[in-house]
């Protein structure tokens, strides 16, 4: 038989709930605080606990009687008291403290444990001052190299940035190229001298805006694609918390150990494109402490001040409908207005806006395998939508790139022209802008031209403008000529 003492007995118990995590089908019918001594000694021995270094075998052989005497009375200076709280039993009186939704966020990773150990270091000291062996895996952090160097025309395909070299590197993580994808080039340009920057400066940080499809998330998706680097993206949002962004302790066994968050796993990894995106719907305590993280290019762990620097080459990229100003116009729910220091944190604030409409009619018509004709006359269409957007005329009416994808879709599909339009940019306007929308299609487009520019690629002769001398009109030709800036050879 053996015996506890009161803190024994609480290791044991925290020991059982931390295997009931990694066994939940051992999980008694009532709780664990409500065993009995014999029920939860026989749970510890199911779940594979050894007792024995714990409790204290008690003999079978009766005790003397011995005449008590009063214990001495020592009083501790008030405030000094030695209460003997376990590290235990002092997580657990914070975890209880917590706002609402951090102890459900909380409970939530206690939950999602088993499946999900985290990727992590621990160190954990023993009786004899030693560091003891750990089950718990190291950060994950994969060797990358540099494979070769491109000038900058060959790599992103702008002739003037044929006397500039990029490097390129291995990283497995790194995503898949967007050959439909096209940025623009002064943006490009602009980022590019942050993000490999000259004269082996540190890269510096980057806060892209503009409208929703412009492209923000993807130019720096295309460029991890392109130089070889692995591409995180973190959407930001109220339910975010400090511990998921930068991370936070967790128990097992016993033992505390620090849990790398979303920004901590990306930063360790040389030469990462994070992005963190929404940046103006993260909460203020994040971005709080999220200044000096960018400021230093290091968080420091509050509980034990262990410095956690980025690795080499790592890029901090921030994407928002807004410029970190706020938002007058009410589209953009839940958008903030950021303090001016963190916005201070950011080397160049870019605006990324939609193509010129020469250049979004090719990119269109790579993506969608459609002929010029059709996609010329879509650019046209929903650049009137943007113009009436940005008069105010229609506060929620802004297509998409994605948008403008979507409707040449159901248009080849066959589905007729204006309810396919309403379907992929009209129906989420609120009522006066859907109307509005419906009136531009009926003074601006024709369902029959459209159909034959869908089914033949052209419209009849008889269609088509002609000059004086009965030639017809590149009604392109003026949108083309300076395509050759905006768009890679």
């Amino acid at each position: 038989m053996l015996k506890f003492t009161n803190e024994q007995r609480q290791q044991v118990l925290s020991e059982i709930r931390s295997e009931l995590i990694r066994q939940p089908h051992l999980k008694p019918s009532k709780g664990v605080h409500n065993l009995t001594k014999a029920e939860w000694i026989q749970l510890a021995k199911d779940l594979g606990i050894n007792l024995d270094n714990i409790g204290t075998v008690v003999s079978n052989t009766a005790p003397q009687i011995r005449k008590a005497t009063p214990p001495k009375v020592v009083a501790d200076p008030i405030g000094q008291a030695d209460l003997n709280v376990s590290d235990v039993d002092k997580q657990l009186n914070n975890i209880m403290g917590m706002p609402l939704m951090d102890l459900r966020n909380e409970i939530n990773d206690l939950l999602v444990f088993k499946n999900n150990p985290p990727i992590t270091e621990k160190i954990v000291k023993v009786s004899d001052g030693s560091v003891a062996d750990t089950d718990f895996p190291q950060t994950d952090i994969v060797p990358i190299n540099k494979v070769r160097s491109e000038t900058g025309s060959k790599l992103f395909g702008f002739r003037s940035f044929a006397d500039k070299s990029f490097d390129i590197y291995n990283d497995p993580r790194s995503p898949v190229i967007d050959e439909n994808y096209t940025p623009q080039k002064d943006v490009l340009e602009m980022f590019l001298s942050c993000a490999c920057p000259k004269n082996d400066r540190t890269p510096e940080n980057i806060f892209l805006y503009g409208k929703a499809g412009t492209g923000k998330t993807s130019l720096p998706r295309w460029f991890s694609a392109k130089t070889g680097r692995q591409f995180i993206a973190i959407t930001g949002n109220d339910d975010l918390t400090v511990d998921q962004f930068f991370g936070s302790f967790g128990a097992k066994n016993g033992s505390t150990y620090w849990q790398d968050g979303l920004l901590l796993k990306a930063v360790q990894q040389p030469y990462t494109v994070l992005l963190i995106d929404e940046i103006t719907r993260i909460r203020a305590d994040i971005l709080s402490a999220l200044n000096g993280c960018l400021q230093d290019r290091e968080y420091t762990i509050p509980e034990t001040g262990k410095r956690i620097p980025f690795a080499e080459g790592v890029v901090i990229v921030a994407c928002d409908n807004t410029n970190g100003q706020g938002d007058l116009t009410g589209q953009f729910a839940g958008a903030k207005q950021m303090d001016s220091s963190l916005l201070n944190r950011f080397a160049v604030t870019l605006e990324v806006s939609y193509p010129k409409p020469s250049v979004e009619s090719k990119i269109l018509q790579n993506k969608t395998g459609t002929g010029s004709r059709l996609c010329d006359k879509i650019v046209e269409f929903v650049n009137l939508c943007r113009d009436a957007n940005d008069r105010g005329d229609a506060p929620t009416l802004a297509p998409s790139f994605r948008n403008t994808v979507s409707w040449i879709n159901r248009l080849v599909d066959g589905i007729d022209p204006k309810i396919s339009l309403m379907a992929c940019m009209g129906n989420s306007l609120d009522p006066a802008d859907r109307e509005y929308l419906s009136q531009l299609f009926n003074t601006h487009i024709d369902p029959k031209i459209m159909k034959i520019l869908v089914v033949d690629g052209e419209l009849p002769t008889e269609d088509i403008p002609v000059d004086e001398n009965n030639q017809s009109q590149d009604v392109d030709a003026d949108n083309d000529k300076d395509a050759d800036d905006e768009m890679p050879y």
